[in-house]
């Protein structure tokens, strides 16, 4: 039950940030397939909107992104994105509130992730010790 109240969370969340990204950078779903990969939520993080991606450049990102990931990701990724965000139609007004507003879906995400992980494990070992008792 626990484990499905949690994905449950997750698939709210997973909803929510899709709707933000939909409506303050579109783009960014060009450049990244999920935003739950560890560089795209590193730059959700870091670079959340358009300008914040302009403002960084593309050399400031690649850094950013090697501090966490140190294989696969390049500097054409990272252009990518700055052309992305140079032609972004995404709203601009209100970003502050919608920058708070994203930092908390993005905490929550990984509050509920790393708990259905935990309940994920804890049936593997229960499954796992009900099977050396039989």
């Amino acid at each position: 039950m626990q484990k499905f109240n949690a994905q449950e969370r997750l698939n709210a969340i997973h909803n929510r940030v899709i709707r933000w990204l939909d409506i303050r950078f579109p783009e960014f779903t060009g450049v990244f397939k999920k935003w739950t990969g560890k560089t795209a939520l590193l730059t959700l993080r870091m670079f959340p909107t358009p300008a914040k991606v302009l403002e960084a450049g593309a050399e400031k990102i690649l850094a950013t992104w090697r501090t966490v990931v140190k294989r696969s990701i390049g500097i054409k990724r990272a252009q990518a994105l700055v052309k992305a965000a140079s032609n972004s139609i995404g709203r601009t007004n209100g970003h502050v509130a919608s920058e708070a507003g994203l930092q908390n879906l993005l905490a929550e995400y990984e509050l509920y992730h790393a708990q259905h992980e935990r309940l994920e494990q804890l049936m593997w070992e229960f499954a796992a010790s009900g099977t050396e008792r039989s």
